[in-house]
């Protein structure tokens, strides 16, 4: 799985934690990419969470899943990849910086 990462990679990726080496996948996943990894497993929430985050995960869902929590961390952390994947807005706070206009604010804001 992990040596086909390159030729596909994901938006995101939930991979299930019983053992020891399952944490180490989680870790060697973070290592070759940054989309948002969620591991899933049967420890406490609180033990769960830290050894995922640990590991390199970006949340923790104890199993059994709820659904509706899974959607809803899905679509936060692929919401958040995204952002982080866009282009720093081009506009400063500073005059004269920016944009080429010297405008403190996107042009046809009409400010």
């Amino acid at each position: 799985m992990i040596s086909r990462l390159d030729e596909l990679p994901p938006d995101v990726v939930i991979h299930g934690v019983e053992t020891e080496s399952d944490f180490e996948d989680v870790s060697k996943l973070r290592d070759r990419m940054l989309a948002p990894i969620i591991a899933t497993g049967r420890y406490s929430s609180t033990e769960g969470w830290v050894k995922a985050v640990d590991a390199g995960a970006d949340a923790y869902l104890k199993e059994p899943l709820n659904p509706e929590e899974l959607v809803a961390r899905l679509k936060a952390l692929v919401r958040r990849s995204h952002q982080r994947a866009r282009p720093p807005f081009p506009f400063s706070a500073e005059p004269g910086k920016g944009n080429q206009s010297g405008r403190n604010h996107p042009p046809g804001m009409g400010m």
